[in-house]
């Protein structure tokens, strides 16, 4: 057995290759959902010409936005995941489809022409790893900037209860090529063992399987938390508007509780 002492620490977001098998299984299904999305919210089909993937990683939906034949444009804070996805849209044959840039989310609003985007996705609480609301309203103000007028954003997110949350957990396991990943994810909420008022503590347990071993990795982050409230406030100060909020099938929420939804924004009129 090995330990979390290797070239990536016990950051998964840092080895590019645990990364993308953790992440990829499923991208095709919730793709389709977020097709169904923009085909209710956004413009029509033969309009929608560029898709943009902030926090791109390795840049899954990325390789299945190319595939599909659109054209794709990824930026990511980490320039292992940069080259990452590049090697992987070349190695596919899609590099003339989709490209993937070095930025920070906070400071995006520059790295297309304004008014190019059709439709931007953003899923799985990336959002909430901004700091506080002056990165979040510089990042909601260039995503404006890069929507065309009737545009999309499609931001993934789990709002925080005004009474507070209990202690969660996930577990995720997935396999590729003889690597076999686990990833076992605490989250304690603020009020229950979480670091501030604001932020929830992710609590990471990797283990790598590989024929030559098992390597178990630990990592420790936190993600800024908003309330409906919260979110909405943020919203209105931004330049973006709340068309709607829905589950993960892109079922409306109709006042249902909801563990993680959907907010799909747009430029505000």
């Amino acid at each position: 057995m090995m330990n979390q002492d290797n070239e990536f620490g016990g950051d998964f977001y840092a080895d590019p290759l645990v990364y993308d098998i953790l992440a990829s299984p499923g991208t095709a299904e919730e793709l389709d959902v977020l097709e169904s999305v923009v085909a209710v919210w956004g413009a029509p089909a033969a309009d929608r010409r560029l898709w943009l993937e902030p926090a791109c990683g390795t840049g899954r939906c990325l390789r299945e936005w190319a595939a599909r034949g659109r054209r794709a444009v990824g930026f990511d804070i980490s320039a292992a995941m940069v080259a990452d996805a590049r090697r992987r849209l070349r190695r596919r044959g899609l590099a003339d489809r989709a490209a993937v840039l070095l930025a920070d989310m906070a400071d995006c609003g520059d790295l297309l022409p304004p008014g190019s985007v059709d439709v931007a996705y953003l899923p799985d609480n990336s959002f909430r790893h901004l700091p506080d609301d002056r990165a979040a309203l510089s990042h909601l103000d260039g995503m404006a900037r890069l929507l065309k007028p009737d545009g999309l954003y499609v931001v993934g997110i789990s709002l925080t209860r005004p009474e507070g949350e209990e202690p969660d957990e996930d577990v995720w396991v997935a396999s590729r090529g003889g690597i076999r990943v686990t990833q076992v994810v605490n989250y304690l909420p603020p009020g229950a063992g979480g670091p501030g008022p604001r932020l929830e503590r992710v609590i990471s347990h990797l283990v790598v399987e590989r024929r030559g071993g098992e390597e178990h990795r630990d990592h420790v982050y936190d993600l800024r938390t908003y309330t409906p409230p919260q979110w909405e406030a943020l919203l209105a100060g931004s330049g973006l508007q709340r068309l709607a909020g829905l589950d993960r099938l892109g079922t409306p929420r109709a006042g249902r509780d909801l563990l993680y939804q959907l907010e799909v924004l747009a430029r505000r009129i």
